[in-house]
């Protein structure tokens, strides 16, 4: 996890719109003839630049409804709406530089309350719903180290067992004062159940507008690993938005960034020292040596698509009446499952070799002869296509002859190398000779007697510790 965004509705008078507009400086752009913005700009706080760095991005907006009429004419109805968004770098947030990824589990709900106190604090026109959640926290909390003089760890519902099980007088009155079941307490075993029944006692100001899922990929080979992405699959409803180049030598040009874009999701795969420098940020030495080696993989999961996980994949992530919060979506779970599912749409499964291995291994699976002739001829397409893409509009156009084979069929065969381990896309002899002068600073283990760097390449799937039994020791 990144980045997250939290957004809220402000009161329809505009009380606290307005009451926060005066209390911090904001800077105005106006999007339209009906919709305004303004952006909070710390520069112009008179605070040390250490607290500015804790601050959020704070942005208001004012929206006014508008009518169609019959003859197509738009029309304001007088109704305006208030908004309030919050754009949080959890990690710069704590102190941090900010410029790497963490995992979403970091949120729990204690940190979430100290979040939202924090935000509280910045906003204090907000103080309503939340500061009772906060109480009821603390006072768990609290119990715990004054009554129970337990674990400092502990999570609220280990801790509200522990009280439910003591069955004393102190137990007993605190439990009556917070309206909790003491049978509920000790009967809910299932995370999801506990979860909401603990939702039961606060309701979520804030609404999770937008989450940024990511992975830092820390490689001796994250121009390599780029370069092969880029060959890869292109996800449905996906559009290719941008590829950044940048000079290597006169002769040679390499991939530094790949984005995919939709209205609901965006997929960022970049080099993270080419992203931190093209935005002109300042790098202290030791972060620069660290991002040297990162290849960033990151999804932005926006508000439809966050609907989308809540109302339609709640029972494949295994989560009841999942609710658009962000102590729903901090979860490694949920992060695993949106990580690896856009990177298998855009990378597969298959590991890259290059052309001779590859085409070694088909020969020495136990397909048929005929199905491994053609699935070297897939390979050896698809590495003369410079692609995936490419190599599948040159089947749909029928110009490979000794490849007659539809769309469809290709795809089936990619499926078929996968399942033996082999990614459709396979490392250039230009690529081979470029990794074997590289002194490998992140080692991972052969396989089958090829060297790991030298021979191939991992699917970088197993930086999220999916389908492998690979640790990723270097998060």
């Amino acid at each position: 996890m990144h980045t997250f965004v939290l957004s809220m509705l402000l009161s329809g008078k505009g009380t606290d719109y307005y009451a926060i507009m005066r209390s911090l400086p904001f800077s105005t752009i106006k999007l339209n003839d009906y919709a305004t913005m303004h952006i909070c700009k710390t520069s112009k706080m008179n605070i040390s630049e250490d607290e500015k760095k804790k601050i959020p991005v704070i942005k208001l907006y004012k929206f006014e409804e508008i009518k169609t009429t019959a003859d197509g004419e738009k029309k304001p109805t007088g109704k305006i709406t208030y908004f309030l968004e919050i754009v949080v770098n959890y990690i710069a947030l704590l102190g941090g530089t900010g410029f790497y990824s963490t995992s979403a589990s970091l949120i729990n709900d204690m940190s979430y309350s100290a979040l939202i106190n924090h935000l509280m604090d910045i906003l204090p026109q907000l103080n309503c719903v939340w500061y009772k959640e906060n109480e009821f926290i603390e006072s768990v909390q609290n119990y715990n180290r004054q009554i129970l003089r337990g674990d400092e760890v502990l999570n609220t519902w280990e801790i509200l067992a522990l009280i439910a099980s003591s069955n004393d007088e102190t137990a007993n009155q605190f439990l009556a004062e917070n309206n909790l079941d003491r049978d509920v307490l000790l009967n809910l075993t299932s995370k999801i159940h506990q979860e909401s029944y603990l939702k039961q006692l606060y309701n979520p100001l804030f609404k999770l507008r937008r989450i940024d899922y990511s992975c830092d990929i820390h490689t001796d080979f994250k121009d390599i690993l780029l370069s092969l992405i880029t060959k890869g699959f292109d996800p449905k409803q996906l559009k290719l938005e941008e590829k950044i180049y940048y000079k290597e030598n006169e002769e040679e040009y390499q991939i530094v960034s790949d984005y995919y874009k939709s209205k609901s999701v965006h997929l960022n795969i970049y080099d993270k020292i080419i992203e931190l420098s093209n935005h002109n940020q300042p790098v202290y030495l030791e972060d620069q040596e660290r991002a040297d080696d990162i290849l960033r993989f990151e999804v932005q999961v926006f508000k439809n698509k966050l609907n989308d996980l809540r109302q339609r994949k709640s029972d494949e992530l295994g989560y009841e009446d999942m609710s658009r919060d962000l102590l729903t979506f901090a979860q490694a779970d949920i992060e695993k499952y949106v990580l690896s599912y856009y990177l298998k749409k855009i990378i597969g499964i298959g590991h890259y070799f290059t052309l001779s291995i590859a085409k070694s291994l088909v020969d020495s699976s136990n397909y048929t002869n005929s199905k491994k002739e053609k699935l070297k001829k897939v390979l050896q397409y698809v590495a003369q296509n410079h692609g995936i893409p490419k190599f599948l509009e040159k089947i749909q156009e029928q110009k490979i002859p000794d490849l007659p084979i539809t769309t469809a069929t290709a795809k089936i065969y990619f499926k078929e190398l996968e399942s033996i381990g082999i990614n459709p896309v396979c490392i250039s002899q230009n690529m081979q000779q470029r990794m074997k002068e590289r002194v490998i600073k992140y080692p991972l283990p052969d396989v089958n007697g090829y060297q790991y760097g030298r021979d191939f390449l991992y699917n970088p799937i197993i930086y999220l510790g999916m389908d492998y039994q690979i640790a990723n020791q270097y998060d």
